[in-house]
């Protein structure tokens, strides 16, 4: 491998390690009592909702990274489609930071209720064992919250929650174009100066190429025998940039910045090696590698 590659992954590993830090440090600002017992139980819902969030996105950058870094037959774009995957996450938690805590403890509580209640109706006359047993911790979370959504009147019946009840109540995360609309640009400022994204429609047009992937329509046109050289680029630049756009909305939003001094130290090596990595790809596209 290159060595040029081989220190763009080097920082790649080393953004992914710093965003391993952050649920550790999430479980210590759940030590901290508040005077009201509700709100520290919305807090407690919440913070352990968004740990979720950011155990699951970088656990995946590191299924992704060693792809990257091993594949050794170079199949590069079968994984682009997965970088969509981070764009979802990061989308749904750019939401919840962005609510009051009623509102993200509520919204944690009824989404799981929701999920619960689709396994149960997909399983339903199929897996009747598991039916009977998600059913009852669909009950048992619905008792155990109550005082949070009984203004709710979720059914207690998992098999006549819908999604029109969800919908109806506002209790699904809207669509990705509104929610970039509304919070990308406040969140984002320090990732969106280094890869030059203006505005908040730069950010959507990278969801929509992302969906071309998922959806199929980039690989029908691609050639068989096609370079791997631009695949890989993009998939080390975009998981750098969603790396570290969830830890800059981490570092602003719920660690109050602790992990801030380790990110700035982490993108002034970036921005030493990052031109000599994007001047390396424009050679071999231009041929002169």
């Amino acid at each position: 491998m290159n060595q040029i590659i081989k220190n763009q992954i080097n920082l790649l590993e080393k953004i992914i390690a710093l965003g391993k830090k952050i649920p550790s440090d999430i479980d210590n600002l759940g030590k901290i009592q508040l005077p009201d017992d509700k709100e520290d139980l919305q807090r407690a819902i919440f913070l352990n909702y968004q740990k979720f969030y950011i155990e699951n996105f970088f656990d995946f950058a590191t299924f992704l990274l060693e792809k990257i870094e091993n594949d050794e037959k170079r199949n590069f774009q079968y994984y682009v489609p997965l970088l969509r995957v981070f764009m979802e996450i990061y989308t749904d938690l750019l939401y919840l930071v962005n609510q009051t805590n009623e509102r993200q403890a509520i919204l944690v509580i009824s989404s799981h209720l929701f999920t619960l209640a689709k396994y149960i109706q997909f399983g339903e006359n199929k897996l009747s064992d598991e039916s009977a047993e998600l059913t009852r911790q669909y009950q048992e979370e619905l008792a155990q919250d109550s005082d949070l959504i009984k203004h709710l009147n979720i059914p207690s019946n998992p098999m006549i929650l819908s999604k029109e009840f969800m919908k109806k109540n506002s209790l699904l995360f809207p669509n990705k174009e509104i929610i970039i609309n509304q919070f990308f640009i406040d969140c984002s400022p320090i990732t969106r100066s280094i890869f030059k994204m203006t505005t908040k429609e730069n950010f959507y047009e990278a969801y929509r190429t992302l969906s071309d992937y998922v959806h199929g329509a980039v690989f029908s046109l691609m050639k068989k025998d096609e370079s791997s050289v631009n695949e890989q680029f993009w998939l080390i630049v975009r998981l750098e940039m969603f790396s570290m756009l969830m830890i800059e909305l981490a570092n602003q939003k719920i660690i109050q910045n602790k992990r801030l001094d380790e990110f700035n130290l982490w993108l002034s090596d970036f921005k030493k090696n990052n031109s000599d990595f994007v001047g390396y790809w424009k050679d071999i596209k231009m041929g002169n590698i």
